[in-house]
């Protein structure tokens, strides 16, 4: 028993090992219990608690740790999308361990949506112990985790993962449709121990569902798409595979793409008007951002608060402190003085695309 839950790919800490007596053609496992410890290979969490602790230590959250914390929010986000669906295809909604971590997620995105609403700005979050809320999503997610490898190891209700199922989506325009409003192709590779069995099985195994509501399943192993498909220009597909291989047992993966309409790509350049490169003590230039959409200077539209620039020099002391002042905030050009620079600095302008 112990070498094919090992095929799964995990390590694991077995206990001791439990023989179940063939009742009928098909072994059922679904009574084993649960006396594998599962050490699972995904996310370190102490490090994750920790570098969080970093961030919030000071009451203050400033800019550049939104973003860091805004990134970890985005992996967060999408995992939940996959545990819910795993959740819900094997019932664990009314679980404790789910219930645990459906409430610790939700009060961390209260909390969330609001901090990292304007990344432009530092926030104080002295009131707000986030760290807790960290910690109780991390510790209620990885609980789940292990929920979950139970169902995957094929240990309860006929699930079958000791032979690894994988899938691959891919958009036949990439991740935006394409831009003369035509339809594209969503398409699934199923992979088996690393090896494309796509074509062994039927296109009823294969399910399509969208995140958002209002969305009728299709089933295949390909589907056609159009702007019609998605909600404010945006959607999450979401593909289920699932085979019964006997009367019981059956494999099972699952996989998310996103897709989004067509929108033309957004850069912006910068201009100095003095030059960029002054004697000691004789900086005096202005530089200016200007936003292009495709091939058109959009710069007018864009409102002033959503440009913010930043210094990258030896003196990183100085940096942190011109990058959390209002020099360069809210701006679409500064004027740069002997103050400004000390020996050789790099300024770059962000601008925020969701205010384009």
């Amino acid at each position: 028993m112990s070498n094919e839950i090992n095929a799964a790919g995990k390590d694991l800490v077995v206990e001791s090992i439990t023989e179940i007596g063939a009742a009928s053609s098909s072994r059922r496992v679904s009574e084993i219990k649960r006396l594998v410890d599962a050490k699972l290979i995904k996310r370190d969490y102490d490090k994750l608690k920790t570098q969080v602790g970093e961030l919030t230590s000071d009451g203050v959250v400033s800019p550049s740790e939104k973003q860091q914390l805004y990134r970890e929010w985005k992996n967060i986000v999408s995992s939940n999308s996959v545990f819910a669906s795993q959740a819900e295809a094997w019932s664990l909604e009314e679980q404790l361990v789910y219930s645990r971590y459906a409430n610790a997620f939700s009060a961390l995105n209260a909390q969330l949506s609001t901090l990292l609403e304007d990344l432009t700005v530092p926030s104080d979050i002295s009131g707000i112990d986030l760290l807790e809320l960290f910690d109780e999503y991390y510790d209620a997610s990885s609980l789940l985790e292990e929920e979950l490898f139970h169902y995957q190891t094929g240990l309860l209700n006929g699930l079958d993962d000791r032979t690894k199922c994988e899938l691959h989506l891919s958009c036949s325009s990439g991740l935006a449709l394409p831009d003369d409003g035509s339809s594209a192709t969503l398409s699934v590779v199923l992979l088996q121990e690393g090896v494309d069995s796509t074509a062994e099985m039927s296109d009823s195994d294969f399910t399509w569902e969208r995140n958002e509501d209002g969305w009728e399943p299709r089933t295949g192993k390909s589907i056609t798409i159009d702007v019609t498909d998605l909600v404010d220009g945006k959607a999450n597909f979401l593909c289920r595979f699932q085979h019964y291989y006997s009367e019981s047992m059956y494999w099972y993966a699952v996989n998310f793409i996103t897709v989004q309409s067509y929108v033309s790509p957004i850069s912006v350049q910068i201009n100095s008007t003095n030059g960029d490169k002054f004697r000691p003590g004789t900086v005096a230039t202005t530089l200016i951002a200007t936003v292009f959409k495709g091939d058109e200077d959009i710069t007018d539209s864009v409102p002033s608060d959503a440009f913010r620039w930043y210094r990258k020099s030896s003196d990183s002391t100085g940096d942190e402190s011109w990058n959390t002042s209002s020099i360069g905030l809210a701006k679409k050009q500064i004027v740069l003085t002997p103050e400004d620079i000390s020996g050789r600095a790099v300024f770059f302008c962000e601008v925020d695309i969701s205010q384009i």
